[in-house]
């Protein structure tokens, strides 16, 4: 049974290099499992069934690209038709290795090393966010070990310093399993202080406006209790000033 969701727009990227193999990367991946969804798997026998879900799931994948995706394998050496026919009976997988070779050009592993230590964690993102981020500036980097890798740039390019000295205190047993625990941990407990923060005394801020103690006058209007003055005749005893709704003062 499949399922009733909107499928991946058309792939339209234009840019570097980099740009357009990390935007494919992900593009593949989300149709990937749209096609999933669908029920159009992707196996591997050669049976009948499983030939003719290939090529439905290849037929999904050239109307989800749109015309920039198919526009890709015109200009292949071989026709459309043709590298259907030379994909038998791997049409799908096939078809993959075409756009592959086209949109995951190889980039300059080290042009790509520093633009990746140059991603610093922005006010507001979490590490999460800034661990996604920092995995899809990696592709093309070529690490040996991209979970290290992540590791070092998040202690050296995280925003907050208080969340920074945690994580030097781990030390050498720091990964990014741990990392993420403490980052969490440390961020869970910045919200809560913020609402207890701010829910401590939630009248403070309309207190802080005014002061003034208020009761109704003969008139109908408000009467209201501000600042005191000093009257000639009242013995040097400060006398309250008045203030109605109506603008006056008594």
């Amino acid at each position: 049974m499949s399922l009733d969701i909107g499928r991946p727009g058309n792939f339209e990227v234009e840019g570097e290099a980099s740009v357009v193999a990390t935007a494919w990367l992900a593009w593949i991946e989300e149709f990937d499992c749209y096609a999933d969804c669908k029920g159009l798997f992707n196996p591997s026998g050669a049976s009948a069934k499983e030939t003719s879900l290939r090529r439905q799931r290849q037929a999904l994948l050239l109307f989800c690209g749109g015309p920039p995706v198919r526009e890709v394998l015109k200009n292949h050496n071989d026709s459309i038709e043709e590298v259907t026919e030379k994909c038998q009976p791997d049409d799908y997988d096939g078809t993959i290795q075409v756009l592959n070779a086209h949109f995951l050009v190889k980039p300059n592993k080290r042009f790509m090393r520093h633009v990746f230590r140059q991603m610093r964690q922005t006010a507001g993102e979490t590490i999460a966010q800034y661990v996604g981020r920092l995995r899809k500036g990696s592709v093309g980097c070529e690490y040996v070990d991209v979970n290290d890798s992540i590791v070092d740039q998040i202690v050296s390019g995280c925003y907050y310093d208080a969340l920074r000295k945690k994580f030097l205190e781990a030390g050498a047993s720091l990964d990014l399993a741990k990392l993420m625990s403490i980052s969490a941990s440390h961020e869970a407990v910045e919200m809560q202080n913020r609402e207890m923060r701010n829910g401590q005394n939630p009248g403070a801020s309309a207190h802080a406006k005014s002061n003034a103690h208020e009761f109704p006058n003969a008139t109908g209007g408000v009467n209201r209790l501000g600042s005191f003055v000093r009257h000639g005749n009242s013995g040097g005893k400060p006398k309250p000033r008045y203030e109605n709704s109506n603008g006056g003062k008594s």
